[in-house]
């Protein structure tokens, strides 16, 4: 399912590429490929692969590209943008601290709150793209 989900980022490569955001389009694909890459490889110790710390990498660059866009965005679009960057940061790192969400026992619970973090954090991109 993750490696599903984590393929939605290509509609944010191709959104930006044809809304001339190339930098952002480039860092999407790179996330996307990491990503999909991370989500079908071997389970096996993947907190230790080169793979998971170039995704987290990749996780960083997006962010800090999110929030440059984010500020030149109007007031009440950056609200919605930071919601969607709260939200995607609650599921991954808040349930990272507490092993919920996405770090969840139930191995089906996080992998919904995983999914959702994908879709949310797909929609926000997509946001921001819009009012580049």
């Amino acid at each position: 399912m993750l490696e599903y989900s984590s393929l939605l980022f290509l509609i944010n490569v191709v959104y930006a590429y044809f809304q001339k955001a190339y930098a952002y389009s480039i860092i999407l694909l790179g996330l996307t490929i990491t990503s999909y890459l991370l989500h079908t490889s071997d389970k096996k110790d993947i907190y230790n692969s080169p793979l998971f710390w170039f995704d987290q990498i990749m996780i960083l660059i997006l962010l800090c590209t999110y929030v440059y866009y984010t500020i030149f965005l109007p007031f009440n679009a950056q609200i919605v943008s930071f919601l969607a960057l709260g939200l995607v940061t609650m599921l991954y790192y808040g349930g990272y601290v507490t092993e919920s969400c996405c770090f969840d026992s139930c191995k089906e619970r996080a992998v919904f709150s995983h999914t959702c973090m994908h879709i949310i954090g797909a929609i926000g991109n997509h946001f921001v793209i819009a009012l580049i």
